[in-house]
């Protein structure tokens, strides 16, 4: 037609395509039937645990399409694998939720964890009462050996595992204390996004800060009766269950050493 070039398709080929779009769902309704968030599913994708039939890696397509059944036979293929424990008192598991603050700052990610249960190198323990993916637990000791293969060390920085166990406190615990800026620290951009605090930033820490349990056992008393004392001489903790809603209390090392050796033998609120 002249300049002009007219492309024919094929009846059944485009009722054939139009079906396959009926049959898609967006990420963010994927996200929805697994309990987790629309990038947490763009990782799902990419470690082959999602089939998508558009993307940017399917066909250069900036969106992304998955096909509607592939979060549920998803979770299908996981049960297959859930060994349950019937008759034992299960004591030392992570649920989901859990174990996705464990992988923060790893280098694991949610697409590599399920692949991890796919190729049979993780196992669920059981179910629980859950959307989609968040009624799998896990025992502890397997997703912190998981958690170990990924994790690279950087002797300069430190991830929330290694403040952790610095300190003496629980994850949620040292986690926290970054939230609220007590730990300073920096995000690191690469193939996964996380945080990291320079190991010089822990020693800054515990020379200005001092926790309750700790000033107790220093005194051979209990943290209640720490703060009580404290509390007496309008030494107040920065952060704790009342203050902020933080697991543990912490106070300004130099103020709450000096008022309790100022204290001396008085020391029963």
């Amino acid at each position: 037609m002249g300049k002009r070039t007219s492309v024919l398709v094929e009846r059944e080929s485009a009722e054939a395509y139009k079906q396959s779009l009926a049959d898609a769902i967006y990420p963010e309704a994927v996200a929805q039937i697994l309990g987790i968030g629309r990038k947490a599913v763009v990782d799902l994708v990419a470690h082959s645990c999602l089939p998508a039939f558009r993307g940017r890696s399917v066909d250069g397509y900036s969106g992304w399409l998955i096909y509607r059944d592939a979060p549920v036979e998803l979770l299908s293929q996981i049960d297959s694998f859930v060994k349950e424990i019937a008759g034992m008192g299960i004591t030392d598991e992570c649920s989901f939720d859990l174990v996705i603050r464990k992988l923060s700052g790893s280098g694991c990610s949610i697409g590599l964890l399920v692949r991890a249960i796919l190729n049979d190198k993780l196992v669920p323990s059981h179910k629980i009462q859950g959307t989609g993916l968040k009624q799998y637990c896990f025992n502890t000791k397997d997703i912190d050996r998981l958690v170990g293969e990924y994790y690279v060390k950087d002797e300069q920085f430190l991830n929330v595992l290694d403040i952790a166990a610095l300190l003496g406190v629980k994850q949620q615990v040292a986690a926290f204390w970054i939230d609220r800026g007590f730990i300073p620290a920096e995000t690191k951009v690469g193939k996964h996004r996380h945080r990291q605090v320079l190991r010089t930033s822990i020693e800054e820490f515990c020379l200005k800060y001092v926790t309750a349990a700790e000033l107790a056992r220093s005194i051979g008393s209990s943290p209640r009766n720490v703060i009580c004392l404290l509390g007496k001489q309008n030494i107040l903790p920065v952060t704790g269950k009342d203050i902020d809603g933080g697991r543990q209390y912490l106070f300004l090392r130099m103020d709450a050493t000096a008022a309790l050796k100022d204290l001396g033998s008085s020391l029963t609120c």
